[in-house]
């Protein structure tokens, strides 16, 4: 009986303990200084102005129920990282585009700028040995079908030579 009454003690302190752990409490207190302290022990000297507050335990927490909740977050970040993955290369591919149109509606504007222009106009006999250089001057003058209009004078040293007329 002696180990039954040693042991009795021991096991209603340690189910007090159990009972504490479920339930804190927090002290407060006034010492002879004035200072206000709080602990989740009781002061080591008796205080007149002790207070005791119940801290309510948190719930349990199952771990299953906390690792579904886990993966259920981590699937929606990696939803949400695809989903602007795929808006960051839909706006890569619209800036592309845009570029691209500009560049078309660039070679576009410069090629229709090129044909408005017009194509000078070659001379072709302008150092041939086989036309008299008269002809030649004649042959690059703005023709004419108007016949009321009247013909440039070209401003050459020598008037010009009709086919029939022969020269002085």
């Amino acid at each position: 009986m002696s180990c039954l009454s040693r042991l009795l003690p021991l096991l209603a302190l340690g189910v007090s303990a159990m009972a504490m752990a479920d339930d804190p409490q927090l002290y407060r207190w006034t010492d002879a200084q004035g200072t206000v302290h709080y602990s989740d022990q009781p002061p080591s000297t008796p205080a007149a102005d002790l207070v005791t507050s119940a801290i309510p335990s948190f719930p349990p927490v199952d771990p299953a129920k906390l690792a579904q909740q886990q993966a259920a977050l981590i699937a929606q970040v990696t939803a949400l990282q695809q989903l602007l993955q795929a808006q960051l290369a839909q706006q890569a591919q619209a800036a592309d585009l845009a570029r691209q149109r500009a560049e078309l509606e660039a070679a576009s504007q410069a090629q229709q700028a090129a044909q408005d222009q017009p194509t000078p106009a070659e001379p072709i006999f302008i150092t041939s040995g086989f036309v008299p250089r008269v002809y030649r001057a004649n042959l690059y003058l703005p023709h004419q079908h108007d016949s009321h209009r009247e013909r440039p004078i070209p401003a050459f040293d020598r008037p010009a030579i009709s086919m029939f007329q022969k020269p002085h």
